[in-house]
């Protein structure tokens, strides 16, 4: 349900952009960081489930794309890292250890509500694809390895934006990021964050 309200979202988005195009195209690039809150993951397979639990953790987006007057399209490389917290399966909960790691290449369309104005919400909407990393992950100090898988990704962003200059914009960003669930050699495990995002786009 969620990937379809996204791409719902998301191609009306585009339409929104392709009825902006009549003001000159201005190409921009843009960085930014945030805080990464990780949902629960169920990791799955025929044996049964166990939950895990991550730490708070640090993402890093630069994305360079063209402004139609109201409407952005861009590409966006996306890091995201969190730290396992806790394992848990019947009730108890054990401490774990690891890396959770995300690396996504993402097509957004965004549109600015008042982009001639110093201030200017913004809505969102991105597609693309996403390698997830396991690593050194173990439960109780006792190893079970390290897994990987690309898959689908989907993201829904609402902001808002501060124009500091003519050509800089400092944007503050919720974004819920998710991805199509990972396999990691037949453990079926799930992602989804909600971010936190303080950035700067550039125009030239």
């Amino acid at each position: 349900m969620k990937k379809r309200l996204a791409i719902v979202a998301g191609c009306s988005l585009f339409l929104a952009a392709g009825a902006a195009q009549a003001a000159p195209n201005t190409p921009y690039f843009g960085a930014g960081l945030g805080l990464v809150k990780m949902n629960d993951s169920t990791l799955s397979d025929a044996s049964g489930s166990i939950d895990v639990g991550f730490d708070n953790g640090l993402g890093l987006i630069a994305s360079a794309g063209y402004s139609f007057d109201a409407a952005r399209v861009e590409l966006e490389f996306g890091y995201r890292k969190n730290d396992l917290d806790s394992f848990s399966a019947l009730g108890v909960s054990v401490p774990g250890s690891g890396d959770l790691t995300s690396k996504s290449l993402m097509a957004n369309v965004y549109y600015d509500f008042t982009p001639k104005e110093q201030w200017s919400p913004f809505v969102g909407a991105g597609f693309g694809m996403a390698r997830v990393d396991v690593d050194n992950a173990a439960i109780v100090g006792i190893p079970i390895g390290d897994a990987d898988d690309t898959v689908f990704a989907w993201q829904l962003m609402a902001g808002i934006g501060y124009r500091v200059s003519n050509n800089t914009v400092l944007d503050l960003s919720y974004r819920y990021f998710a991805t199509a669930d990972p396999d990691f050699s037949g453990i079926k495990a799930e992602y989804g964050s909600h971010n936190l995002f303080a950035g700067l786009r550039f125009s030239f």
